[in-house]
């Protein structure tokens, strides 16, 4: 367990008015988890590092809210393997490179 327990906190607003009180919670990447990514990043089985990456991404999960379609719900860790790629994607470059994403 890391010392450091720091909150970095993705707001899912970008995906529409709905989306507005929606995030996903994660404690903020170590060193030692961006090594690993980008390390994993150079290999050339892609499948491995997808997963590696999710693995880490579900390690680091905190909380989150979605909007299911008919309200605000809570996530869970397991809501994750859910998420589609596109905003998997954005979550890895914002806590990986601390980019923020993009209207």
């Amino acid at each position: 367990m890391s010392k450091f327990n720091l909150e970095k906190r993705i707001s899912l607003e970008y995906l529409g008015e709905q989306w507005k009180e929606c995030y996903l919670a994660f404690n903020s990447m170590s060193y030692r988890d961006v090594k690993e990514i980008i390390k994993l990043r150079s290999s050339k089985d892609e499948s491995e590092m997808t997963l590696a990456v999710f693995d880490i991404l579900k390690q680091n999960f905190k909380s989150g809210k979605s909007f299911d379609g008919k309200s605000v719900v809570d996530l869970e860790v397991t809501d994750l393997e859910e998420m589609p790629i596109d905003i998997l994607a954005k979550v890895i470059n914002q806590l990986v490179e601390g980019s923020e994403a993009k209207k």
